[in-house]
């Protein structure tokens, strides 16, 4: 994406512009799945260096248990994002896109 950004002055707008979008689009998609991840694997190393025993502890745990839980369902929503976003950019009218750039 980036170098089609670099490179787009010198190709016609409606040629590139179409392909930095729809890899803009898969770009955010795969940085908001990836978020969670990184979220997911904090919260559980926040879990594991603070005690969870008693009263303090069990809703400690259960208030990480919750994010987590709501992490997870951003996650999956993320996922079928990308996938939708992959569907759409890996097509044959992409491809012919980069043909004509290619050619130019």
């Amino acid at each position: 994406r980036y170098l089609l950004e670099f490179f787009a002055p010198l190709f016609k707008s409606a040629d590139i512009n179409p392909m930095i979008k729809s890899l803009k689009g898969l770009q955010n998609a795969l940085g908001s799945f990836n978020d969670c991840s990184v979220q997911r694997e904090s919260l559980a190393t926040f879990v594991e260096r603070h005690p969870t025993r008693g009263h303090k502890g069990r809703r400690l745990a259960e208030s990480v248990g919750a994010l987590v839980a709501t992490l997870y369902q951003r996650q999956r929503a993320a996922r079928r994002e990308v996938e939708s976003r992959i569907t759409l950019f890996v097509n044959d009218q992409t491809r012919a896109g980069f043909e004509r750039l290619k050619t130019k």
